[in-house]
């Protein structure tokens, strides 16, 4: 038996406890809380609701995540021009690798989408795989 095609979650879940890496903390006692929402088949993929009392640290992304924040005033400072201030409704992508340097202003909520990368070596096979899969479906049209 398959899988539902619709995963349905909400934000009105309990969030636990989240704790910042001691390490990444430059100022304050920032407090962070999430909760899984949902997550792919294959475990690469997922959302999470987050929140975080107001403090200084930086975050080492490990895999890429994109936030839409839902409460909240925060500013962002990746090292590559000014830092920028980032309220309700706004959306970041950080990529897998990048190190940002977070201000937390004001308690801030936010969903954040992440995905694993697949290893940079994997992507020529799997860009071959995707030729193969297209050009098999163009000759089996022409014999149907």
């Amino acid at each position: 038996m398959g899988r539902p095609a619709i995963l349905q979650s909400h934000v009105a879940v309990e969030l636990k406890p989240a704790p910042i890496n001691p390490n990444w903390i430059l100022e304050g006692s920032p407090h962070a809380r999430n909760s899984e929402l949902t997550r792919s088949s294959d475990g690469r993929a997922m959302t999470l609701l987050w929140d975080c009392t107001p403090g200084k640290f930086i975050w080492h992304y490990h895999e890429d995540e994109t936030i839409y924040i839902l409460n909240g005033r925060l500013v962002l400072d990746d090292g590559f021009g000014p830092p920028k201030q980032f309220g309700p409704g706004d959306v970041v992508l950080f990529p897998a690798g990048a190190a940002v340097k977070w201000h937390v202003e004001e308690h801030v909520r936010k969903l954040a989408f992440l995905h694993r990368p697949l290893p940079k070596s994997v992507g020529p096979a799997m860009n071959a795989i995707g030729r193969t899969m297209r050009l098999a479906r163009r000759l089996i049209g022409r014999f149907t």
